[in-house]
């Protein structure tokens, strides 16, 4: 027997134009960007307030998170290869 893939729709959002995949993907209502995963959307907000896009982009070292757009609109961690949680896609491959 063929084993079938499951085609799951991306998750969006109300307020914005994204769109994304994986079950652990945090993307921000407020400021609307996308996350790798729910630590780096818990580190972008600082005094209930989100981080500029150049603070999220400043290396770890200056201050910043050290993240870097995926291309496919998901900020990720340049520091681990970019999959900041475990299980972030769907996928049985």
């Amino acid at each position: 027997m063929e084993k079938k893939k499951i085609e799951i729709p991306p998750f969006t959002c109300g307020g914005c134009t994204n769109k994304w995949t994986g079950v652990n993907r945090a993307h921000c209502s407020v400021c609307h960007i996308t996350f790798g995963g729910p630590t780096k959307f818990d580190s972008h907000r600082r005094r209930n307030k989100c981080m500029s896009l150049t603070l999220i982009e400043k290396p770890i070292e200056e201050g910043g998170l050290g993240l870097s757009d995926n291309g496919k609109g998901v900020w990720t961690s340049v520091y681990t290869g970019g999959d900041d949680e475990a299980g972030s896609d769907f996928s049985d491959e």
